[in-house]
């Protein structure tokens, strides 16, 4: 009796439950940055569906912007239908089906976390895989600089406006100007054209970009090299107030300030009104960065108050262009603005390493061996041992080839002759560069 109660109980049926919808996993990692007339949209294309099947029903991606004018009743803007309606399709992003993939030589174990290297047949082709880093490219033309007016809330205001008393008002100063914004956001597409969430979104300002920086001036030795640079000609304000150094007295004491200062508790900026950040500088190579019409510019370092930059040379006959750009900051929003004219270098190994030290002498019936302390620059490959009669004689090359270790074993003497040596060291340039002579050390044979 028992049993038969559970087994109607079974049969009993509920409310119907609503069919899971399995859409394209969100896109997480949007970033937009703005470089003058050029605006980077990059993401990783997501490698599952929303219910974590992977790889994922993706197609492609879509990436959309539209430009709006801030205002105090709508100062940020919302995804509902009618911010996409008034916006406009910047790129589709086409992705390989998993069966494409799958064919390539891509390392299957970095799939997903958005670092993974494409070397296939199909790199060229304008796809991109799941899990793969994309970055889009829109250059801001007069007619994306035109604000659109969004309609999702004008009856909203204007039931407001309707239901406000009459009578007088408090004054209530004007709030500054407000630049007009282009707002991005992104999402996929499956094959059956069902849409996965949308993207965080981000803005970029629409004010006139600051002016470059003056010259660049590069400097380097074996180790280090300083990149220095002139302030713009002209520094110009924005209206919202957020450029900058007026005058050069005014950068030079943002830039003594941050010289003094040593610890990161203290504000290291001047702003001209209170809450606004002044300019900074940011350096670029573009001999590394590769084709800014496909990827976004990688900066050297992160943007900062002074006019120069230190850093490490890595290779030697390679060459170098560095070129600096001013970022300007309205409201927590990034503006980059054309690069300085560039500086290219081809660092060339001219340094010639330390004279060897240490140098010591020991001596039997028939050779003389010697031992130094061998040099700390890792680009040494080598040793030239040098003989003479005496001390005050001329040397001469004992070793036509260089001596990888820091001994030699001098064969050629004469039981009762005293010899003078001196050891040189050589680098790995082309030519080699050759070091002063080490001390000179005398010893008799036995």
């Amino acid at each position: 009796m028992f049993l038969s109660s559970i087994l109607l109980a079974c049969g009993i049926k509920g409310p119907p439950i609503a069919p899971i919808r399995i859409l394209p996993a969100q896109i997480v990692d949007l970033e937009v940055a703005r470089m003058s007339n050029r605006v980077y949209v990059q993401f990783t294309v997501p490698d599952r569906d929303s219910d974590g099947t992977m790889p994922g029903d993706i197609e492609r991606v879509e990436v959309y912007a539209v430009t709006t004018q801030p205002t105090e009743a709508r100062p940020t803007e919302t995804f509902t239908d009618d911010w996409l309606d008034a916006a406009t399709l910047v790129a589709t992003v086409q992705v390989r089906t998993a069966d494409e993939s799958l064919a390539t030589d891509e390392p299957q174990d970095d799939v997903g976390n958005g670092i993974a290297e494409v070397d296939s047949p199909l790199k060229d082709d304008g796809f991109v895989s799941q899990g793969e880093v994309a970055t889009v490219v829109e250059y801001l033309t007069p007619e994306t600089l035109v604000p659109v007016v969004i309609d999702d809330d004008f009856d909203d205001e204007e039931d407001d406006e309707e239901n406000e008393p009459f009578g007088p008002r408090p004054f209530v100063a004007p709030p500054l100007p407000v630049p007009s914004v282009r707002t991005y956001l992104a999402f996929a597409v499956s094959s059956r054209r069902r849409e996965g969430d949308a993207s965080e979104m981000l803005s970029v300002p629409l004010t006139t970009p600051p002016l470059p920086p003056g010259p660049v001036v590069v400097e380097y030795d074996e180790t280090n090299v300083r990149v220095d640079w002139d302030r713009p000609d002209l520094f110009r304000s924005s209206p919202h107030g957020e450029i900058n150094f007026e005058t050069e007295d005014e950068e030079d004491a943002v830039e003594a300030s941050v010289d003094d200062v040593s610890s990161g508790d203290f504000l290291q900026t001047m702003p001209i009104l209170p809450g606004v950040r002044t300019s900074q500088y940011v350096l670029f190579d573009l001999e590394v960065d590769g084709n800014p019409e496909l990827v976004s510019p990688t900066p050297l370092a992160e943007p900062a108050y002074t006019r120069n930059y230190l850093g490490s040379v890595v290779e030697f006959d390679r060459s170098h262009c560095y070129a600096v750009r001013v970022v300007d900051y309205i409201d927590e929003m990034r503006l980059m603005g054309e690069a300085s004219q560039a500086t290219c270098v081809v660092f060339t190994d001219t340094f010639e390493p330390s004279a060897p030290t240490g140098l010591f002498a020991v001596s039997d019936a028939e050779s003389v061996n010697l031992i130094w302390d061998p040099n700390t620059e890792v680009d040494v490959v080598g040793y030239i041992v040098l003989r003479g009669r005496s001390a005050d004689s001329t040397f001469e090359r004992l070793t036509m080839e260089p001596v990888e270790g820091n001994s030699y074993r001098d064969t050629d003497v004469v039981s009762g002759e005293s010899y003078s040596y001196q050891v040189l060291a050589l680098d790995s340039a082309v030519p080699p560069n050759v070091s002063l002579p080490s001390g000179i050390i005398t010893e008799t044979v036995e």
